[in-house]
């Protein structure tokens, strides 16, 4: 199966550059108009997918959170805010999610794929980690001593992030960005050959635009392929693993999915 989400926050890459940028204005606008093209691609291809979302966001964005709750998908949490974050965003944002969207939020995932205590999340009564990258990216981090495939610590599912065995190449957004569609979609396809399952995230900023806000000095890492050519390749990926006959699901669904194995 295979089982996408995505990582929904203030857009905040800017911040840090730019003193005048407000990821809570310019920076929602530009996730909520990603979320308008990621929403209308799953619901022509009927996939339920999994949104790991700030609390900050879900606040300021209460109607594209229920537009994503009403069209069946998963609604995760992603902490407090992405761009600062401290030890209690578990527990705050898990309450101030479900204060808003009426729904029990059982997954978590720690901004940039940070380390985060399971007894933490354990205790704030969540079901599933989804905040590993088991793969190096330089400059950011080293996680290639971590799990590759899903495990039980606990009671908390852990659900690492896809990457090739041996080389641990991984698929996550950027991949998709900067690798030939061809070569993703063949790591896409030994990942499902060799683990029968395919975890995978992207962002909604990556499908606005952004080589167009010339003012943001944004650097072309980030920029590249994003907008329509990002909708195209995300297209791309979402024909071909429906075309091989692929289901897709929420991380929820995964969790189901692992628990009747073990009590096989």
């Amino acid at each position: 199966m295979v089982f996408l989400s995505f990582d929904v926050k203030e857009f905040d890459v800017p911040l840090g550059k730019n003193t005048a940028y407000s990821p809570l204005k310019e920076g929602v606008d530009i996730s909520n108009y990603g979320l308008k093209v990621i929403l209308g691609i799953l619901n022509e291809f009927d996939i339920k997918a999994t949104f790991f979302c700030t609390a900050d966001f879900v606040k300021s964005s209460p109607d594209t959170i229920q537009n994503i709750i009403k069209d069946g998908h998963e609604i995760a949490s992603h902490g407090v805010s992405h761009f600062r974050t401290k030890g209690t965003d578990p527990t705050i944002s898990k309450q101030r999610i479900e204060s808003i969207v009426k729904t029990s939020v059982l997954g978590y995932r720690q901004p940039r794929m940070g380390i985060i205590d399971t007894n933490i999340l354990m205790i704030s009564g969540y079901n599933y980690n989804a905040s590993i990258n088991p793969t190096l990216i330089p400059g950011r981090y080293n996680h290639l001593n971590s799990r590759r495939l899903p495990y039980k610590e606990g009671r908390i599912i852990h659900i690492p992030a896809s990457v090739t065995p041996v080389f641990r190449i991984p698929v996550f957004w950027l991949s998709l960005h900067l690798f030939p569609v061809w070569f993703y979609l063949l790591l896409c396809k030994t990942i499902l050959l060799i683990d029968k399952n395919l975890n995978t995230y992207f962002h909604p900023w990556e499908f606005y635009p952004l080589g167009s806000l010339k003012d943001l000095k944004l650097s072309p890492f980030i920029t590249h392929n994003t907008g329509h050519r990002m909708e195209k390749r995300f297209r791309r990926l979402i024909s071909y693993l429906a075309k091989h006959g692929n289901q897709f699901g929420t991380y929820s669904d995964y969790c189901r999915i692992i628990n009747c194995l073990n009590n096989d």
